[in-house]
């Protein structure tokens, strides 16, 4: 099953950030300021960096099958043995409504290692489903 990210508002928190230094760098550029190649350079760099934010928070998306959960964001993939997964729950207790998910699981091979994934489905409670389904060693705290 394929899960997408839903849209989360926070991710445009750093985009204010880039359009406010593009102002400052026409000013610096206006008045033939000598540090005006430093501040363009600083409003690209803030600018790449909101946009990766952005596509980081809104476009993740999960796959999930009978063995394994793949987490996907553009070139990366993360995956997960179903069975290695031992805990699911809220990443925020204090807002449950706005939270997403933390799956631990244990990282098998020659050094056991504890591990958690962060997902935020759109639909959550058919999310949940599915992998109560696929996962039913692990322990759900929702």
């Amino acid at each position: 099953m394929h899960f997408r990210a839903k849209f989360q508002a926070i991710s445009l928190i750093h985009v204010p950030l880039p359009c406010l230094n593009f102002i400052f760098w026409l000013y610096e550029k206006h008045t033939n300021s000598p540090h005006h190649f430093e501040c363009g350079l600083t409003t690209i760099l803030m600018a790449i960096t909101a946009l990766l934010w952005f596509l980081k928070t809104n476009f993740t998306y999960w796959e999930l099958d009978s063995t394994s959960l793949r987490q996907c964001w553009l070139w990366t993939r993360t995956e997960i043995g179903l069975r290695d997964v031992t805990r699911v729950g809220l990443m925020d207790y204090k807002h449950p409504a706005a939270s997403g998910l933390e799956i631990d699981y244990v990282h098998p091979g020659p050094m056991i290692e504890r591990k958690s994934l962060h997902a935020a489905p759109k639909d959550r409670e058919e999310f949940l489903a599915t992998l109560r389904g696929f996962a039913p060693q692990a322990t759900f705290d929702v």
